[in-house]
Protein backbone atom coordinates (compact mmCIF):
# COMPACT_ATOMS: atom_id res chain seq x y z
CA UNK A 1 0.00 0.00 0.00
CA UNK A 2 1.54 3.33 -1.09
CA UNK A 3 1.23 6.02 1.57
CA UNK A 4 3.90 8.43 0.30
CA UNK A 5 3.85 9.66 -3.26
CA UNK A 6 6.66 11.96 -4.39
CA UNK A 7 5.91 14.02 -7.49
CA UNK A 8 8.60 15.54 -9.68
CA UNK A 9 9.46 16.51 -13.25
CA UNK A 10 12.54 14.54 -14.31
CA UNK A 11 15.07 16.23 -16.59
CA UNK A 12 14.92 13.13 -18.76
CA UNK A 13 12.65 10.10 -18.62
CA UNK A 14 15.08 7.47 -19.83
CA UNK A 15 15.70 4.04 -18.31
CA UNK A 16 18.60 5.32 -16.19
CA UNK A 17 16.44 8.08 -14.67
CA UNK A 18 13.57 5.68 -14.00
CA UNK A 19 15.98 3.27 -12.30
CA UNK A 20 17.40 6.10 -10.15
CA UNK A 21 13.92 7.24 -9.14
CA UNK A 22 12.95 3.67 -8.28
CA UNK A 23 15.99 3.53 -5.96
CA UNK A 24 14.85 6.77 -4.32
CA UNK A 25 11.38 5.30 -3.78
CA UNK A 26 12.87 2.10 -2.35
CA UNK A 27 15.14 4.09 -0.04
CA UNK A 28 12.28 6.26 1.20
CA UNK A 29 10.08 3.19 1.69
CA UNK A 30 12.83 1.49 3.67
CA UNK A 31 13.41 4.55 5.87
CA UNK A 32 9.71 5.25 6.36
CA UNK A 33 8.61 1.65 6.77
CA UNK A 34 5.73 2.27 4.38
CA UNK A 35 5.03 2.20 0.67
CA UNK A 36 6.48 4.91 -1.50
CA UNK A 37 6.00 5.74 -5.17
CA UNK A 38 7.49 8.35 -7.47
CA UNK A 39 5.11 10.15 -9.81
CA UNK A 40 6.93 11.43 -12.89
CA UNK A 41 5.05 14.45 -14.26
CA UNK A 42 5.56 15.47 -17.89
CA UNK A 43 5.71 19.21 -17.11
CA UNK A 44 5.79 21.65 -14.20
CA UNK A 45 2.11 22.45 -14.88
CA UNK A 46 1.21 18.74 -14.70
CA UNK A 47 3.14 18.44 -11.44
CA UNK A 48 1.25 21.40 -9.97
CA UNK A 49 -2.07 19.86 -11.03
CA UNK A 50 -1.41 16.45 -9.43
CA UNK A 51 -0.26 18.17 -6.23
CA UNK A 52 -3.42 20.27 -6.04
CA UNK A 53 -5.56 17.18 -6.77
CA UNK A 54 -3.86 15.25 -3.96
CA UNK A 55 -2.44 12.57 -6.28
CA UNK A 56 0.97 13.23 -4.71
CA UNK A 57 1.59 14.32 -1.13
CA UNK A 58 5.21 15.41 -1.62
CA UNK A 59 6.53 17.55 -4.47
CA UNK A 60 10.20 17.89 -5.38
CA UNK A 61 10.22 21.20 -7.17
CA UNK A 62 11.88 24.51 -7.78
CA UNK A 63 10.74 27.25 -5.40
CA UNK A 64 10.09 29.38 -8.48
CA UNK A 65 7.35 26.99 -9.62
CA UNK A 66 5.76 27.19 -6.20
CA UNK A 67 5.74 30.99 -6.43
CA UNK A 68 4.16 31.17 -9.89
CA UNK A 69 1.77 28.19 -10.01
CA UNK A 70 -1.57 28.93 -8.33
CA UNK A 71 -2.08 25.18 -7.80
CA UNK A 72 0.91 25.18 -5.44
CA UNK A 73 -0.16 28.13 -3.27
CA UNK A 74 -0.77 25.74 -0.38
CA UNK A 75 2.72 24.21 -0.66
CA UNK A 76 4.99 24.37 2.39
CA UNK A 77 8.73 23.57 2.14
CA UNK A 78 10.02 20.81 4.41
CA UNK A 79 13.36 19.73 2.88
CA UNK A 80 16.07 21.31 0.76
CA UNK A 81 19.25 19.74 -0.48
CA UNK A 82 22.51 20.52 1.29
CA UNK A 83 25.78 19.81 -0.45
CA UNK A 84 29.11 20.39 1.25
CA UNK A 85 27.36 22.39 3.96
CA UNK A 86 25.57 24.76 1.56
CA UNK A 87 21.79 24.75 1.07
CA UNK A 88 20.70 24.50 -2.56
CA UNK A 89 17.23 25.92 -3.06
CA UNK A 90 16.72 24.84 -6.66
CA UNK A 91 15.31 21.53 -5.45
CA UNK A 92 13.00 21.62 -2.43
CA UNK A 93 10.43 19.11 -1.19
CA UNK A 94 7.02 20.67 -0.45
CA UNK A 95 3.86 19.39 1.22
CA UNK A 96 0.28 20.72 1.32
CA UNK A 97 -0.24 23.45 3.91
CA UNK A 98 -2.86 21.32 5.72
CA UNK A 99 -0.78 18.13 5.56
CA UNK A 100 0.03 16.23 8.71
CA UNK A 101 3.63 16.23 7.45
CA UNK A 102 5.18 19.45 8.77
CA UNK A 103 8.86 18.51 8.78
CA UNK A 104 11.24 15.68 8.05
CA UNK A 105 10.54 14.47 11.59
CA UNK A 106 6.93 13.83 10.57
CA UNK A 107 8.09 11.44 7.87
CA UNK A 108 9.19 9.15 10.70
CA UNK A 109 12.54 8.21 9.21
CA UNK A 110 14.52 6.50 11.97
CA UNK A 111 11.56 7.13 14.25
CA UNK A 112 13.20 6.61 17.63
CA UNK A 113 16.28 8.65 16.76
CA UNK A 114 14.15 11.61 15.65
CA UNK A 115 11.77 11.36 18.59
CA UNK A 116 14.74 11.40 20.95
CA UNK A 117 16.30 14.38 19.14
CA UNK A 118 12.99 16.25 19.17
CA UNK A 119 12.44 15.53 22.88
CA UNK A 120 15.99 16.67 23.68
CA UNK A 121 15.52 19.87 21.67
CA UNK A 122 12.18 20.60 23.35
CA UNK A 123 13.70 20.00 26.79
CA UNK A 124 16.55 22.43 26.00
CA UNK A 125 14.42 25.01 24.17
CA UNK A 126 11.58 25.18 26.71
CA UNK A 127 13.49 26.97 29.49
CA UNK A 128 15.17 29.27 26.94
CA UNK A 129 11.80 30.26 25.45
CA UNK A 130 10.42 30.92 28.94
CA UNK A 131 13.46 33.06 29.83
CA UNK A 132 13.11 34.99 26.57
CA UNK A 133 9.45 35.69 27.33
CA UNK A 134 10.32 36.88 30.87
CA UNK A 135 13.03 39.14 29.43
CA UNK A 136 10.65 40.62 26.85
CA UNK A 137 8.05 41.33 29.54
CA UNK A 138 10.65 43.22 31.60
CA UNK A 139 12.31 44.95 28.65
CA UNK A 140 9.20 46.31 26.90
CA UNK A 141 8.20 48.85 29.60
CA UNK A 142 11.82 49.98 29.99
CA UNK A 143 12.10 50.55 26.23
CA UNK A 144 8.79 52.45 26.14
CA UNK A 145 9.96 54.65 29.05
CA UNK A 146 13.27 55.30 27.27
CA UNK A 147 11.46 56.42 24.12
CA UNK A 148 8.99 58.53 26.12
CA UNK A 149 11.91 60.31 27.80
CA UNK A 150 12.91 61.66 24.38
CA UNK A 151 15.67 59.22 23.53
CA UNK A 152 16.95 59.63 20.02
CA UNK A 153 17.43 56.62 17.84
CA UNK A 154 20.97 56.19 16.52
CA UNK A 155 21.43 57.52 13.01
CA UNK A 156 24.64 55.78 12.03
CA UNK A 157 28.30 56.65 11.86
CA UNK A 158 30.03 59.65 10.39
CA UNK A 159 31.14 59.24 6.78
CA UNK A 160 34.63 60.31 5.86
CA UNK A 161 35.99 60.82 2.35
CA UNK A 162 39.14 58.81 1.84
CA UNK A 163 41.64 60.23 -0.58
CA UNK A 164 43.55 58.03 -3.00
CA UNK A 165 46.97 57.45 -1.47
CA UNK A 166 48.64 55.90 -4.51
CA UNK A 167 48.11 55.97 -8.23
CA UNK A 168 50.01 52.75 -8.93
CA UNK A 169 49.21 49.15 -8.10
CA UNK A 170 51.67 47.02 -6.16
CA UNK A 171 52.81 45.57 -9.49
CA UNK A 172 53.50 49.08 -10.81
CA UNK A 173 50.50 49.48 -13.15
CA UNK A 174 49.04 53.00 -13.06
CA UNK A 175 45.57 53.36 -11.54
CA UNK A 176 43.32 55.75 -13.41
CA UNK A 177 40.35 57.30 -11.61
CA UNK A 178 37.03 56.95 -13.48
CA UNK A 179 36.59 60.74 -13.59
CA UNK A 180 39.91 61.02 -15.47
CA UNK A 181 38.81 58.35 -17.94
CA UNK A 182 35.62 60.26 -18.64
CA UNK A 183 37.43 63.56 -19.15
CA UNK A 184 39.98 61.90 -21.50
CA UNK A 185 37.20 60.21 -23.48
CA UNK A 186 35.37 63.57 -23.79
CA UNK A 187 38.55 65.26 -24.98
CA UNK A 188 38.95 62.58 -27.65
CA UNK A 189 35.30 62.89 -28.70
CA UNK A 190 34.45 59.33 -27.51
CA UNK A 191 31.43 60.20 -25.39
Amino acid sequence: MVTVSLGLVPVSDDDETIESLDRIAEGLAGQLGTGCAVHRAVSPQALAAVFEAGVVNLVWSSPTLVLVAPELRSAVPIVTSVREGVAHYHGVIFVQKDSLIRSVLDLEMETEKHREAKAKWQAEAGPLAAELKRHEVVLAPKFDAWLAAGAAMPTGGVWKVVELASTKSKAGAPLVMPSLLCSKAAALGNT
